[in-house]
């Protein structure tokens, strides 16, 4: 049976940064694999090294600044799908006093 685990992340950072955070190999090296594998483009598979594992990618979805899907995989977890989605703030609703 599938199992679905949902997490909302907010972040002091414009949607573009954090989209290019996930997408762009040199902005995730910075943070999360030791290097990849291969361009993160959509329907290409990419691997992941990781000190002690490799894990890899096969991107569906790219949305520029707005969604980044992908499926993965690892020895220990046979398959996996992940969402990642922003939407950029509300705008503000006119007549409203904005804080100082």
């Amino acid at each position: 049976m599938p199992r679905t685990v949902r997490m909302v992340r907010r972040f002091d950072a414009p949607p573009s940064r954090i989209y290019r955070s996930w997408t762009v190999p040199e902005e995730l090296v910075r943070w999360f694999p030791q290097r990849i594998e291969g361009s993160l483009a959509v329907g290409t598979r990419s691997i992941l090294v990781f000190p002690d594992q490799r894990v890899w990618w096969d991107v569906s979805v790219l949305e520029s600044d707005r969604r980044f899907e992908f499926h993965s995989a690892t020895a220990e977890r046979p398959s996996s799908h992940a969402v990642l989605a922003g939407k950029p703030p509300p705008a503000p609703t006119p007549g409203a006093r904005t804080p100082p």
